[in-house]
């Protein structure tokens, strides 16, 4: 019995190439995932802007009478502006709170309640729902700088008095 040895040849060369093929897509969607994290990373949380939050939250705590009641506020809604906190009866609190924001060269800091939806559009909306994915804390502090489009989170939580 005689083989047809252009039939098999045929049949391997169309499983190679079909292997082939299938491993070079694995290997794009894989990269690309990867590219995309890689970008991410490099914007959001990086390790120099998490500091100066931790500078900021820092002087937070310390210096507003009752940070409860910032948390309260948030509580029924997405987000509050900590861009133009104002100490009162301290105006030399708020002239240092304000030249910190610009050494830091923050462009807009919230305080976010991660169990409301986000009212943001755009860079800032995807950065707060990687965060929500990310973290599972229920408030946090979210900067945007104005260096390179950045932006960083830190978790706060209630104070005891």
């Amino acid at each position: 019995m005689k083989m047809n040895k252009k039939g098999f040849i045929f049949a391997e060369t169309l499983i190679s190439t079909a292997i082939m093929l299938l491993l070079l897509v694995s290997f794009y969607v894989f990269s690309i995932n990867f590219i995309d994290n890689q970008s991410k990373n490099k914007n959001y949380e990086n390790v120099e802007e998490i500091y100066k939050l931790a500078n900021v939250r820092l002087f937070l705590y310390r210096n507003t009478d009752n940070f409860n009641e910032l948390i309260k506020n948030v509580k029924d809604k997405s987000c509050i502006s900590l861009n133009n906190i104002q100490y009162s009866d301290k105006s030399e609190l708020t002239e240092q709170y304000n030249m910190m924001i610009t050494k830091f060269d923050i462009d807009q800091l919230y305080l976010c309640n991660f169990e409301k939806d986000n009212q943001f559009t755009d860079n800032f909306k995807d950065y707060f729902d990687f965060v929500r994915n990310k973290f599972k804390d229920k408030y946090r502090i979210i900067a945007h700088f104005n260096t390179k489009n950045r932006f960083a989170s830190i978790k706060v939580w209630e104070v005891s008095q």
